[in-house]
């Protein structure tokens, strides 16, 4: 399953970059996404019908962005584009991390897709 154009989508509607796994730019505010597991999800006539993938998509801004509207966009795109948003949370990086005086979201979601019947 490539979900891919659906999360990287994300870009024009807030306006910044979105990258797989890690983020080499040099913008304040960027998304990052990564496929944390993919499995069968539901099977039938002896075969797999559909596979769900659980994506981790993080959100960085700098401390002092008001973050919120994003934190809402975001979520409704995916939800509009057949996402299950199972999770958001929020934090402040620190000086331990790296990146101190950013925030980190989380958005925690899967995503089904059905089968096409091979043969």
């Amino acid at each position: 399953m490539n979900v891919n154009r659906i999360v990287e989508g994300l870009g024009s509607v807030i306006g910044c970059p979105v990258e797989p796994d890690v983020y080499s730019g040099q913008q304040k505010r960027y998304i990052t996404y990564t496929y944390e597991d993919e499995r069968p999800n539901m099977q039938g006539d002896n075969r797999t019908l559909a596979d769900t993938a659980y994506i981790q998509i993080n959100y960085f801004v700098p401390r002092e962005y008001n973050y919120m509207a994003d934190k809402h966009k975001i979520r409704d795109y995916l939800e509009q584009n057949g996402f299950k948003v199972t999770s958001i949370r929020s934090w402040m990086e620190d000086e331990a991390t790296g990146f101190p005086n950013i925030r980190h979201l989380l958005f925690e979601t899967n995503y089904t897709e059905t089968r096409r019947k091979q043969g």
